[in-house]
């Protein structure tokens, strides 16, 4: 009886620490568990920054990608105005000598028939398209000013202006 009782004793004793280690198993897999779903979180995390990153870096090659265009067509944009600038003070001085060369013209008795327009076309010359008309220059004749006085001084004077004017262009 005494080894029954040693025995039984045993099986509780055996029973008791069957049941702890279920218990502590069953914590361990809780704890497994968790362990495995934060570090799928992370994982995620570390997927989700990656992707943040190859984003921004797309991002960033593509804003440098727009500055360096806009570099380039800021500078064609900047030779234009210093072609126009050329062009534009090239124009004044013309101006500026048409206007001389008409005083010169003035006191030498010779007037121009028409004033001249800030094209360099006379007003009376050109159509609703900007084109010369042709109804106002009669064929074969040249496109000189009517002048009071000597004809061929005036001649010589307008044709002294357009070779200077054209020598320029």
């Amino acid at each position: 009886m005494v080894s029954n009782a040693q025995l039984e004793n045993e099986k509780t004793n055996f029973m008791y620490q069957v049941d702890t280690l279920q218990d502590a198993l069953m914590d361990l897999e809780e704890q497994l568990a968790e362990s495995l779903k934060r570090y799928e979180e992370k994982n995620k995390e570390i997927r989700q920054l990656k992707q943040k990153q190859e984003d921004y870096v797309r991002e960033m090659c593509d804003l440098q990608e727009t500055i360096e265009w806009k570099e380039k067509k800021i500078g064609a944009l900047e030779r234009q105005k210093e072609f126009f600038d050329s062009i534009r003070s090239e124009r004044d001085d013309l101006r500026e000598e048409v206007v001389m060369l008409k005083e010169q013209l003035k006191r030498h008795g010779i007037i121009p028939n028409s004033e001249v327009a800030t094209n360099g076309e006379t007003s009376g010359d050109i159509d609703n398209d900007g084109l010369q008309s042709s109804s106002n220059i009669a064929p074969g004749s040249t496109h000189a000013p009517k002048v009071a006085g000597d004809d061929t001084l005036g001649n010589f004077l307008l044709s002294r202006i357009l070779i200077t004017t054209f020598a320029r262009i």
